[in-house]
């Protein structure tokens, strides 16, 4: 990471630091768009930074079942896959995928319908798979991409 970028880093965080309980819901989503422009940008130690500075914003002032907490998890997963570091990626994606499930029962819960299906919690059993797959697992792969299948025949 070159000083300029170090610098820009630093200066969004110390602001982010410094931010009322209101405003800091939408100072987690600039985070978070910060965080995908060091990650595009292949800056990925900056970005995981900025990702986990956003998460914990986020923690503080969401619900704990809200979707950007659950798309920040993700995103941090997603770098810890490309670095190799599966076990670190495995844990944030399972942590994503229970929110999520969570989050699908009392949706189904409040609209007083069963479980449909959801094309979210499919790709995020289809990453955990493929987390599996390269840590060569193969039956915990198979595991989850059968998950996977019946959530998509739903």
């Amino acid at each position: 990471m070159n000083v300029k970028r170090i610098d820009a880093v630093k200066a969004i965080l110390a602001l982010a630091s410094n931010v009322d309980y209101y405003s800091a819901a939408g100072v987690a989503c600039e985070l978070n768009k910060f965080g995908n422009l060091l990650y595009e940008q292949g800056d990925f130690d900056a970005a995981i930074v900025v990702y986990q500075k956003g998460l914990a914003i986020e923690r503080a002032v969401l619900e704990d079942c809200h979707p950007n907490i659950i798309v920040t998890l993700k995103n941090i997963g997603q770098i810890h896959k490309i670095q190799g570091e599966y076990r670190s990626a495995l844990r944030l994606f399972q942590e994503a995928l229970r929110i999520q499930l969570q989050r699908e029962c009392s949706l189904c819960s409040s609209r007083g319908d069963v479980h449909q299906a959801n094309p979210n919690i499919a790709a995020t059993l289809t990453t955990i798979a493929l987390i599996y797959y390269e840590c060569r697992n193969y039956k915990k792969a198979l595991d989850f991409y059968q998950e996977t299948l019946c959530i998509c025949k739903e």
